[in-house]
């Protein structure tokens, strides 16, 4: 797809257009930021490059608001094959899409700007916040696929699309709770939450994507949701979705075997509720947000698609604070497009999903 010009576009942060764009490909500042890296991952984290928020419109203009918006969450794995993902239902018809795992100029996702794509595919409203400037080209048998090939851009993030304006949108950074420079699939960053304000047909309604640490403990990811919470304040009617990675555990050999002991022994522990053993729930509770009416019992995220049903795990989650959530519209939604078969492969390790909230 040749991708158009959108109605408008800018960068909201410390760096400049042309600097966010093509950030650290020059030498000096590349050698600079890694050194700095190498020494303190949070001071990495706060460098200009990364510290920007993506916005442009496909959009008609004077679009009013409904009574009703059909929200979908996804962990999109990278974005691949924009094409396929506007072929799901879901996605096609949803006013407020709340993206993770968003590629912006990476070769393993045909260096295409992922949100911008989707955003022009839909007609929609957007805005990006990238979590990490990537200096691989991603996983092993990612780089496999791209050998020869370079990131344009190198950014992985959080985005959020929508039928109508995105007012007030605000990047938050959240704790750094895991070294990722020094991790096989190198990265600077860290995790990012982004929202935004929509306007209502009664009040406005604030929308957040988030994605937290998978690799950190309970404890520390609860930290990051206490901090994405009380950059809200009292702001009432809020939706916050994404992939929480609510593990149970810090993943590892330990803590993978204590997964398996415990689905074993509790068919209902990782698809239904995990909030006895992930903390950021009780933060959730604290700041006024349910999410029992909010979801579904099933489970999102696959490890792998030849293993049985029994470690598929509920990562992915709504929160709401004082909205009206239409019974019987929380939905979990396939990964694959309807008309391919259960052989193919899923868009995303990750299925999405789906509710419809009063305006």
């Amino acid at each position: 797809m040749n991708l158009g010009v959108p109605k408008c576009f800018d960068v909201v942060g410390g760096g400049r257009l042309e600097t966010c764009l093509a950030p650290l490909v020059c030498g000096a500042r590349r050698r600079d930021v890694l050194h700095l890296a190498a020494r303190s991952p949070d001071a990495a984290a706060s460098i200009e490059e990364m510290a920007i928020v993506k916005r442009g419109s496909f959009a008609p203009e004077g679009r009013a608001p409904s009574e009703v918006a059909r929200v979908v969450v996804w962990n999109v794995e990278r974005g691949r094959a924009p094409d396929r993902w506007v072929e799901i239902e879901a996605v096609r018809t949803a006013d407020v899409l709340l993206l993770c795992e968003v590629d912006d100029g990476m070769a393993r996702t045909g260096n295409l700007d992922v949100a911008a794509d989707l955003a022009e595919r839909l007609s929609m409203h957007y805005a990006y916040a990238p979590n990490y400037f990537e200096l691989t080209r991603g996983t092993r048998s990612e780089r496999i696929a791209t050998r020869g090939r370079q990131n344009a851009r190198g950014f992985h993030g959080n985005a959020i699309l929508s039928r109508w304006p995105l007012r007030d949108v605000r990047r938050v950074p959240l704790p750094v709770e895991f070294d990722w420079f020094r991790h096989y699939e190198r990265r600077i960053g860290t995790r990012v939450a982004l929202r935004a304000t929509i306007e209502g047909r009664d009040a406005p309604m604030t929308v957040v994507v988030a994605h937290l640490e998978a690799f950190a403990t309970p404890a520390q990811r609860a930290r990051q949701m206490r901090v994405l919470l009380g950059s809200l304040g009292d702001a009432p009617r809020v939706v916050v979705g994404g992939d929480f990675n609510t593990l149970g555990v810090r993943p590892g050999l330990r803590g993978g075997l204590r997964l398996l002991q415990e689905r074993v022994r509790d068919t209902h522990r990782l698809t239904q509720s995990v909030a006895e053993h992930e903390p950021l729930f009780e933060e959730a509770r604290r700041a006024g947000f349910s999410w029992k009416d909010l979801n579904v019992p099933s489970a999102t995220w696959r490890w792998n698609r030849f293993l049985p049903s029994s470690v598929r795990l509920k990562l992915d989650w709504i929160f709401g604070r004082q909205v009206k959530v239409e019974p019987g519209s929380p939905a979990v939604v396939s990964a694959r497009p309807g008309r391919e078969s259960r052989a193919s492969r899923p868009l995303s390790d990750h299925d999405g999903l789906t509710l419809r909230v009063r305006l």
